[in-house]
């Protein structure tokens, strides 16, 4: 990759896309922001460009408005405008639109955008609505890692026009990060796999057995290997119809590396105020549900973790909303937090789970991408990535 060559870019207008999606709550038509990592991240590109006295523009979406460039203020990002201000010590204007005859680029200050997805033709991967991205600057930085698995207009098809295009540091060091992983890790290499759908990470799984040493499941994924394997799950969230492709992989290409909960924590709902703890082997009543991996388990897979030298996080193990429910996703995080090994973390609650028990501070990298770490991990060609790839070849 073409390292970036930002003392060159002083009084060049460099347009770069972000990702700023930040989670917040939002009440009386105002923005709360939660975490300010994603800010945080974006220091590793659009600081050498201000210090370099480049005229610098942001990109960035916020949510999943409808694509239609009409005027929804529930999405709008101009509430960012003092978090970048702040963060970054220069003057910060908000373009409420890219179709402005006169954009205010001005040496060592920033430009905020209106919500890329606020864009006609933004997620239809449009190739005039890149062609006007293009016009805009003289430079286009991609450094949004976590929107490199979708195909729109400015994060594939401005990728393939931009007269001059690099990948920014958070994308490379992403890239980095997870290949190293993939290909190079320092073993034994554990994965914890957690979440509610094993249909949603089926292949992320199938993949991931060809490089892992030990592979940890919980959530309702291990709901639906459990089941596949005859055992009793109750009223469990499960998905039936993966049941075969589950145990053929279970008992075939994950034997002797996907480890399943041996105990579990179950109630008769989400909002019980009581939980037993039912070891697997006999089975879950009819009318209670697994919510949370079992206090044996949680000994268990703490045990497999503190021999690993390089962790890969996603998805907590049970439900960590409610306190009944968080304590095995609690002993994991505190297991890793002890642990020497390094660990790669990605996932909106996974990182939720990381910020609830304090264990942001060992987390060696936590990726800013959800889907796209997900894919990337199961193999994908992702298509920002495709069409640098595309460009360094032509």
């Amino acid at each position: 990759m073409k390292q970036i060559p930002y003392k060159s870019f002083k009084n060049k207008k460099i347009l770069c896309r972000e990702d700023l999606n930040v989670p917040t709550t939002y009440h009386n038509g105002k923005h709360t922001i939660t975490s300010l990592n994603k800010f945080y991240a974006t220091q590793s590109n659009l600081k050498p460009l201000l210090e370099a006295g480049a005229q610098v523009g942001i990109l960035t979406h916020f949510g999943r408005p409808a694509n239609d460039g009409s005027d929804q203020k529930e999405y709008s990002v101009e509430f960012m405008v003092t978090v970048l201000r702040d963060l970054y010590k220069v003057p910060v204007t908000f373009c409420s639109s890219i179709q402005n005859k006169t954009i205010p680029f001005r040496s060592k200050e920033i430009i905020l955008f209106e919500n890329v997805r606020l864009n006609a033709g933004e997620t239809s991967n449009d190739e005039v609505l890149a062609d006007r991205y293009n016009s805009m600057c003289d430079v286009y930085i991609f450094n949004a890692f976590a929107t490199s698995h979708r195909a729109h207009s400015s994060t594939e098809a401005i990728i393939k026009i931009a007269k001059e295009v690099y990948l920014g540091p958070l994308v490379e060091y992403e890239i980095k990060q997870l290949d190293t992983a993939m290909n190079n890790p320092t073993r034994p290499l554990i994965a914890i796999i957690g979440g509610k759908k094993v249909s949603t990470k089926f292949d992320l799984i199938n993949n991931m057995l060809n490089f892992v040493d030990t592979l940890i499941v919980g959530g309702g994924i291990a709901n639906t290997f459990l089941k596949s394997n005859g055992i009793n799950i109750g009223s469990s969230i499960c998905e039936d119809n993966f049941l075969e492709q589950s145990n053929n992989l279970l008992n075939n290409k994950g034997k002797n590396k996907i480890i399943l909960p041996i105990d579990v924590i179950t109630a008769k709902s989400i909002d019980s105020r009581i939980g037993n703890n039912v070891t697997i082997s006999k089975g879950v009543a009819n009318d209670e549900m697994i919510l949370d991996i079992g206090t044996q388990t949680a000994l268990h897979y703490s045990s497999i973790i503190k021999q690993a030298k390089t962790i890969l996080w996603n998805g907590p193990l049970g439900v960590i909303e409610k306190d009944l429910f968080k304590d095995g996703t609690k002993v994991i995080a505190q297991a890793i937090n002890k642990s020497d090994a390094f660990v790669i973390a990605g996932g909106g609650e996974t990182v939720f789970a990381i910020e609830m028990f304090g264990i942001s501070n060992r987390i060696n990298y936590l990726s800013t991408g959800g889907g796209a770490f997900l894919e990337y991990l199961n193999g994908t060609k992702l298509p920002s990535l495709k069409a640098f790839e595309k460009r360094k070849k032509s």
